[in-house]
């Protein structure tokens, strides 16, 4: 039986922090994401093809055996929608990605914010790429 998507609104709606942030996941998690200009059908775990569509994705084969595909579709608004399985979003690994996504868009987000404000960030990582300080420095 397949597994229904369900498409969440989210608060993101920056395709740029969204990029940075899922290149920071991919490291951590150990796999990869895809960005398309045009968005491309998400696969179920059979590989079958499903009617949703997404900009960025994570194919199902990071995500587990039984996994479908993840996606995040940019709307009209700019607003950015997250495109997940009933089945994936009970799965732990699933969770994870999403959880730290979010941290990642934050840092992003802060980072970008910070730098037009004319401060110089670093921002610091533990050993498996998980950020947990980012410093500012005002020009002089």
């Amino acid at each position: 039986m397949m597994s229904k998507y369900k498409i969440i609104v989210t608060e993101l709606d920056n395709a740029a922090h969204l990029r940075t942030a899922l290149g920071h996941v991919a490291e951590i998690f150990s796999l990869r994401f895809e960005e398309h200009p045009e968005p491309v059908h998400l696969l179920g775990f059979q590989g079958d093809t499903r009617p949703e569509t997404a900009h960025f994705l994570i194919r199902r084969g990071y995500l587990g055996r039984a996994s479908n595909d993840l996606g995040w579709l940019i709307g009209p608004d700019g607003k950015i929608s997250l495109i997940l399985s009933d089945y994936d979003a009970r799965q732990a690994r699933v969770r994870d990605i999403c959880k730290e996504l979010k941290r990642e868009y934050a840092a992003a987000e802060t980072i970008a914010r910070a730098e037009t404000e004319g401060y110089i960030c670093v921002s610091e990582r533990d050993k498996s790429g998980v950020v947990q300080q980012i410093r500012l420095r005002r020009y002089q």
